[in-house]
């Protein structure tokens, strides 16, 4: 028999209702009050969504410790992957080996939360990096994130 003393029958049913997994939504709900931080139930069945489908809770407090709880509000309202959103800015701040040039990267960073979202959301950075090669502005990208396509690389 379960029983829940984090959340009612009712909200046990919302979340399941909405597609997540309990122990996802419990994760991050726990990875949240460790860090003293209080979301609704909304907020956090919207953040199990896009966390990626392991680790969930470890995950958002990964994204909160990068952007702040604001920004991580910010990226999920765009409807992007948190998960992603880290690995974009790791990529951006050269955490990860990767062959960008350091005027393509301090042009990145100027474009701010806006452009890991765009580039979190096309999933792919060496194609967002070929993209701003390709001579597209990051204002561009930024009002425009499907500018990120492999297309953009084609010949």
């Amino acid at each position: 028999l379960f029983r829940s003393e984090t959340y009612s029958l009712k909200e046990i049913n919302e979340i399941v209702a909405s597609g997540s997994a309990l122990s996802g939504v419990l994760d991050i709900r726990n990875s949240l009050a460790e860090k003293q931080i209080e979301i609704t139930l909304e907020e956090t069945i919207r953040f199990a969504k896009l966390s990626g489908e392991w680790n969930q809770g470890y995950n958002v407090k990964q994204a909160i410790d990068t952007f702040g709880i604001d920004d991580v509000r910010k990226i999920a309202s765009k409807n992007c992957s948190l998960d992603k959103a880290v690995e974009a800015n790791r990529y951006i701040n050269n955490e990860r080996s990767s062959n960008v040039s350091e005027e393509l990267r301090e042009s990145l960073k100027k474009g701010g939360i806006d452009v890991v979202i765009a580039i979190a959301k096309a999933g792919n950075m060496e194609v967002a990096a070929k993209t701003i090669e390709a001579g597209f502005t990051i204002e561009e990208i930024t009002k425009f994130p499907f500018l990120i396509s492999p297309l953009v690389t084609k010949k």
